[in-house]
This record gives structure tokens, sequence and C-alpha cells, in this order.
């Protein structure tokens, strides 16, 4: 019967092959002391860097709350309009917001849309994030 090996951490490197971190266990080095450092470590670095949601960044405009209902099968949904900046931004945003509402959500267009009626909950944390005029709909 063959010896069952330790799960190993790979690593690619610039030349095509792997590195494991199981020669460096024994000289009381990690894998991250052992990395090149190369266009691969620094991809690895940013693709690793948590994402920010940059609200600091680009000021707020006017901030537009509002329930829908209709075309929805019955199911209300609240909407969020004129979050500024790129994709990526409201994508960010929208994970931390979904996180601290405990509920689903996705973009639609340039809108956030948020399952379930969370217009006060919603104003509430976009003002903690900078957000100065919020018009709250229906």
């Amino acid at each position: 019967m063959a010896k069952r090996q330790k799960d190993k951490v790979r690593v690619p490197t610039e030349g095509g092959g792997e590195l494991t971190a199981q020669p460096f266990a024994g000289l009381g080095l990690s894998l991250g002391d052992a990395l090149p450092r190369g266009p691969i470590a620094a991809a690895s670095e940013e693709a690793s860097a948590p994402v920010d949601s940059g609200s600091a960044e680009l000021p707020w405009g006017k901030i537009l709350l509002r329930r829908e209902k209709k075309g929805r099968g019955g199911k209300v949904v609240t909407l969020v309009e004129g979050v500024p900046g790129p994709a990526e931004r409201r994508e960010a945003l929208l994970g931390e917001l979904r996180r601290e509402l405990g509920c689903g959500g996705h973009l639609e267009a340039e809108h956030l849309v948020f399952t379930g009626e969370h217009v006060p909950r919603l104003e509430a944390a976009l003002r903690a994030r900078g957000a100065k005029t919020i018009v709250r709909g229906n």
C-alpha cells in the first residue's frame, strides 16, 4: 500500500514549474519566503488584495431609494439609484451592503437591487458610507 502524501501547496513559478511547501518546512521557512519576486508573484498579490468599495474616492451624488413590486412576481425589492463610479465600485458596494443587511441582491443596469424591503436600513448604511443626499421613494 502506498504512503499517503500530505497536502501540498503548489505555487506556479515564472519558468512554468511549481514550488511546494514541503521542502521549506524543515528549514523553518514559509512558502512566501521562497517565492520569486516577479510578475507572477506581483499578480498573485494584486489578486489577493481586498476589494475596496472606494466610498471616499468619488463624491456621492443624489441617491434614490425606492421599493418596487411590479413585474417581479409579487416580490418586493429595494432599488438604489445614483451610485457614482465604475461598475467595480458598485459591485463592491453591493457585496458589502448585502452582507450588512443579510439579504440577496444584484446589479441591474445602473441600479443596486436588494431582495426585500430595506429602505430605512439602506439609508442608514449609505449615510455611514458618506452619502449626503438620499431621497426615499414610495
